[in-house]
């Protein structure tokens, strides 16, 4: 129902202007979103003026909190003010609420955009970090003779193994079994809209294999190799470079603090600080540190290994 609310109301309008909109239709091709630009488009311009007329309240309450004052406030308080006074602050509060509620309205429109963007970023890490695994297993199937396509094919009934991998497989099948197109078109149809490059360049060296007469399986094998030693050197720079965070994370959120909080600790007795810097240091920064670790951490862990 909202679908078609929004595409009544805005989906002519992005139909006519499909063109300029290529970024965000090629974003929804590699995260196999199936809707067509114009029906993403017209939700997310619906749902960002929803949440720009529910900003307007919450404008209103914060500005009475902050300056203790807002007319239209008062209005719906039925506390108008004096007439001609308040009718003038009235209107140029009006007026102030139609600049807020655009800005709110844009703000969420760039984040919808934002929103495929960090989806196409998201899949592609979790495609690279299972793809040598994903890559090995099918090199193994080739090696006692499994035709390339039936590889292809079982790699998809093994989502919890290799996840987004088996899920881009499944892309393939199905384009064979269901939309008629033949082995070599459907990799290299799935080479245009993976988002993952390593997945992209391996494709594209299997369909080069093929073509020039070598066998696709030992492609296979060789690109298991490839890939294996990639991804132990990986796993090499990681660990080094999780040994440099301990260190820093040992130095600047324990040791650091501790010496502070005994010195300062000592201060108070003979001076009588105020205790306010060690409850800052206690409180906030030790575990708002911590925290800001355990993110960094994450995001540098490859996605393999998760």
């Amino acid at each position: 129902m909202i679908t078609s609310l929004a595409l009544r109301l805005f989906g002519a309008y992005f139909r006519a202007r499909r063109n300029k909109f290529s970024a965000q239709s090629e974003a929804l091709r590699k995260i196999d979103k199936r809707m067509s630009i114009d029906t993403w488009l017209s939700l997310a311009t619906f749902y960002s003026l929803v949440m720009a007329l529910f900003f307007v309240p919450i404008f209103i309450l914060a500005w009475r909190l902050a300056f203790g004052n807002f007319l239209v406030w008062d209005a719906l308080k039925g506390l108008p003010g004096a007439p001609l006074s308040g009718i003038l602050r009235l209107s140029g509060e009006l007026l102030l609420l139609i600049p807020a509620a655009f800005f709110s309205f844009l703000v969420w429109r760039f984040l919808f955009n934002q929103y495929l963007v960090a989806i196409v970023w998201e899949r592609r890490m979790k495609i690279d970090g299972k793809l040598p695994y994903a890559i090995g297993w099918m090199a193994s199937l080739a090696s006692v003779g499994i035709i390339p396509f039936e590889i292809f094919k079982k790699l998809a009934a093994t989502e919890e193994y290799y996840g987004e991998v088996s899920k881009e497989a499944r892309r393939l099948v199905r384009d064979v079994e269901i939309l008629g197109m033949d082995f070599m078109s459907a990799l290299r149809h799935l080479a245009t809209v993976t988002p993952s490059e390593h997945l992209r360049t391996f494709l594209q060296g299997a369909i080069t294999s093929a073509l020039s007469g070598g066998e696709m399986g030992s492609y296979f094998v060789a690109k298991a190799e490839e890939y294996m030693e990639e991804n132990r050197r990986q796993f090499n720079d990681y660990i080094n470079t999780l040994g440099m965070l301990s260190e820093i994370y040992i130095i600047a959120i324990i040791a650091g603090p501790l010496f502070i909080i005994v010195m300062f600790a000592a201060m108070m007795m003979l001076s009588g600080a105020s205790p306010m810097l060690l409850k800052i240091i206690v409180y906030a920064a030790i575990p708002l540190g911590a925290t800001m670790f355990i993110m960094l951490a994450d995001v540098m862990t490859p996605a393999g290994i998760k």
